[in-house]
């Protein structure tokens, strides 16, 4: 099956907003534990677990919505 450039463009064009989500969640997490080491202990560790949590339900439900509509990434 021959590739169109168009439809290669928009695949590209799709998978470039999830990489680029990823990569924002990435840099806040950098960024999150440099700020946190300011913070007293006690709002340190529930600012941390709520963090981790919230980045942990990003990814679960978008690869929940990968797994339940496969045709993101393509035409369909």
């Amino acid at each position: 099956m021959k590739i169109t450039s168009k439809k290669f463009l928009l695949k590209l064009y799709k998978s470039f907003y999830i990489l680029i989500t990823y990569v924002i969640i990435v840099q806040c997490i950098y960024l999150c534990n440099k700020l946190i080491s300011t913070f007293q202990i006690k709002i340190r560790i529930i600012s941390f677990l709520s963090f981790w949590f919230t980045k942990c339900m990003i990814i679960w439900c978008h690869i929940k919505c990968l797994c339940t509509n496969p045709g993101f990434l393509n035409e369909t």
